[in-house]
């Protein structure tokens, strides 16, 4: 076994170890309360019964889009909110060792919304000024910029790291007729745009994709009367669009391919706080959990132990190919 290998292992074994009290899969979300307090936070539950921890208090301003690295056991995670702080930050998954790695300056053009994490080059995509793609190391550095979208509110990404293409939700606030809410993609170098679903109303919101079963999926608002919310999925050229959940309001999302789940939050109101609800990947089984709180602003999920390990194995596999090519 040459040293690569060895590593890969060794990574693979420690991760089991360090996860053995824990025999399922883990859910993140953002609480984004607060645009001008610090009263934002990040928690977590075990799908084995669902039991909610802060594993970072109050202090966020505003957190809003999550994701994760496997390899590394880091979260990413957004902060939505004119001013400062803000920015992209990071953080173990224990919650300590955070830090601020793309600052806000205070401007419109500095506030970052939409996020994504691509664990097989070891990049983050988010979304600046609402209409700007860009991509950065996972310690901030190295920011590149894609060219600014005319007229569109990115509000959510999801990266097909194999095929190096990254998708993103243009957001349509308006509802009624001619709703310009899209699904759109890039390759990573830039090329290939393609707009490949249009006319969604309230959405697209919360974005994930599933490479290997070939689908995209996203949600739409449930904001009451005729706008009743739906979690749908499509070929990932647009193709074959259907709707696997209707009447249901979704605001973001996250997949767990492994097992096949789709995991998604709805919005809150002044009475009745967010719930976080799971289905298969056909809109079959649906459930809601017993996780109700107010202002849930991001959904990530890391796979129950032995499926990270190998899913791990797997990323710096890629990984190594890709630093390579």
């Amino acid at each position: 076994m040459n040293s690569t290998a060895a590593r890969v292992v060794l990574r693979a074994a420690i991760l089991i170890s360090v996860a053995s009290s824990a025999f399922s899969s883990q859910l993140y979300w953002t609480r984004n309360v607060g645009s001008t307090d610090q009263t934002g936070a990040i928690r977590r539950a075990d799908t084995a019964d669902f039991t909610a921890e802060t594993i970072i208090p109050n202090g966020l301003h505003f957190a809003y889009r999550i994701g994760v690295d496997e390899p590394t056991t880091q979260l990413f995670w957004s902060s939505f909110r004119l001013g400062t702080p803000g920015g992209i930050s990071r953080a173990n998954l224990d919650g300590s060792n955070i830090q601020t790695i793309i600052p806000s300056n205070g401007s419109y053009n500095s506030v970052t919304v939409a996020l994504a994490v691509d664990s097989v080059h070891e990049k983050i995509i988010f979304s600046q000024g609402f209409n700007t793609l860009k991509r950065a190391n996972f310690d901030g550095s190295g920011i590149e910029t894609y060219a600014p979208i005319a007229n569109s509110v990115i509000q959510d990404i999801a990266v097909d790291s194999v095929n190096q293409v990254i998708y993103y939700s243009d957001y349509d606030g308006t509802g009624g007729t001619g709703a310009r809410g899209r699904l759109c993609r890039i390759n990573y170098d830039g090329t290939g745009f393609q707009e490949i679903v249009s006319g969604i109303l309230w959405g697209p919101v919360g974005l994930g994709v599933d490479s290997d079963g070939g689908k995209l999926y996203w949600g739409r608002l449930g904001l009451g009367g005729s706008y009743t919310g739906a979690l749908q999925r499509a070929n990932l050229d647009g193709s074959g669009l259907e709707t696997i959940v209707a009447n249901q309001d979704v605001d973001s999302l996250a997949l767990d391919v492994p097992a096949g789940k789709v995991y998604w939050t709805d919005t809150d109101s002044a009475t009745n706080p967010a719930h976080i609800w799971r289905s298969d990947f056909n809109g079959s089984n649906r459930e809601q959990l017993p996780i109700a709180e107010p202002n849930i602003g991001g959904i990530t999920i890391v796979p129950e132990p032995a499926t990270l390990a190998l899913l791990v194995i797997g990323l710096l596999v890629h990984r190594r190919r890709a630093a390579a090519s």
